[in-house]
């Protein structure tokens, strides 16, 4: 979702910036291994509650109204639909940006939320559905209950999108954000418009069947 769907790269980053801070010290912790997801979701979500105590859902989609959408996504993801594929967000992000994005656009989402009281004021915790580092357990949830599949396809732009890429038929590296991804991709695509993907995928689809 985040760098694929969008232009910018972290729902999540978004709301920081928004309120002109960052989780870098949280990013590392993570990276190192020395939190988990929960813990790294609950560092962000703190930084927000300090900055404004009363923080809701609805302050959340706010900000992430203001997302922009890769060029040409509907379409394209709209064309892929029309062959028959299935086709699912698999996301460290937030889902609240899947709201904007279009969520019935897409066979099944998975992004992760953020927890909120009655009155929709966030509690400080997330709703874990997505380990960022370890997004093929999400995939193999997936296959073991959709699949099996004649041909899986990963579209992704970072580091964490490599377990992915490794789990799949074919992978896809679309405005990759650093050399793991663009390594560990068959095919690197660059440009603003998401248009050159589907016309990948198709190829890929009209090669396996002969057409």
């Amino acid at each position: 979702m985040d760098g694929v769907l969008t232009v910018e790269r972290s729902s999540w980053r978004v709301v920081h910036d928004h309120f002109g801070v960052d989780n870098e010290d949280g990013f590392k912790a993570y990276m190192n291994g020395e939190i988990d997801d929960r813990e790294f979701m609950r560092r962000d979500i703190s930084i927000w509650r300090k900055l404004k105590e009363d923080i809701s859902i609805e302050d959340i989609r706010s900000i992430l109204s203001s997302v922009q959408i890769t060029r040409e996504m509907e379409r394209s993801i709209n064309r892929l639909r029309d062959t028959g594929a299935y086709i699912c967000v698999i996301s460290g992000g937030l889902d609240l940006l899947l709201d904007i994005i279009g969520n019935d656009l897409f066979h099944d989402t998975f992004a992760n939320g953020l927890e909120a009281n009655e009155k929709g004021l966030l509690t400080g915790e997330g709703v874990l559905r997505v380990p960022l580092a370890e997004k093929d357990r999400v995939l193999q949830k997936i296959i073991d209950k959709r699949g099996p599949f004649d041909h899986s396809i990963a579209v992704g732009d970072s580091l964490v999108d490599v377990p992915l890429f490794r789990t799949c038929d074919s992978s896809i590296a679309f405005r990759p954000m650093d050399n793991a991804a663009r390594t560990a991709a068959n095919i690197t695509i660059q440009g603003p418009s998401l248009e050159p993907v589907a016309d990948h995928i198709l190829h890929l689809l009209s090669d396996r069947s002969g057409k």
